[in-house]
């Protein structure tokens, strides 16, 4: 598929994430190994919209989450319905080690988006001190919902990695149970804004 109408090329954001990010990092919450090197042509296909996230309402979850990013990311059916989520953007290392490691409660409609600035992955995500049960969808550089799991809490190693099984660019994690309550599945596309700086 292409790109979803309205979208454009990854621009300013690509220019917010830092070059030569680590292609295999074991990160709570976040994707452990598995690049699978990507593209300018992957990179140029992100569906990023136009418009940046002035304000999408993501509450507090923590210092290190409310450091990041916010975007307002949409889930379009292939019908046309549209769900969106408030999301902080975790596009750095660091900020991918972290994820929502220690957050006690993920609001609905709010979660996180993991970039990686159209490099591809195949890698999986684990839950080391994640407190609540979390939601992922996987996407392609077209923005496609490649794959949808649920994931545990894990407070003591050894801790599942969750894996897609496909090929991804960005990773959206939002509470346990959002996707199905809201009619989101694999096929559905995925979109944000550009992100607004903390």
């Amino acid at each position: 598929m292409g790109t979803v109408p309205g979208m454009r090329r990854l621009g300013c954001f690509r220019r917010l994430v830092a070059a030569g990010l680590a292609s295999t990092v074991l990160v709570a919450c976040g994707a452990t190994d598995g690049s699978g090197g990507g593209s300018a042509a992957d990179e140029a296909s992100l569906p990023v919209t136009s418009a940046p996230a002035e304000d999408v309402g993501v509450p507090s979850m923590g210092p290190n989450v409310d450091r990041l990013p916010s975007t307002e990311v949409v889930l379009t059916s292939g019908s046309g319905d549209e769900v969106t989520v408030a999301a902080r953007v975790a596009a750095t290392d660091r900020a991918r080690q972290d994820g929502l490691m220690g957050v006690r409660e993920v609001p609905a409609g709010t979660g996180m988006l993991f970039h990686w600035d159209g490099e591809r992955r195949d890698g999986g995500f684990w839950m080391k001190d994640t407190l609540v049960p979390l939601d992922i969808a996987f996407a392609g550089p077209d923005g496609e919902i490649v794959s949808i799991l649920g994931m545990d809490p894990c407070e003591e190693e050894p801790c599942p990695t969750y894996r897609p099984g496909e090929t991804y660019v960005v990773a959206l994690e939002v509470p346990g149970g959002w996707f199905s309550a809201n009619g989101v599945q694999e096929g559905d596309q995925l979109s944000w804004s550009e992100p607004v700086d903390r």
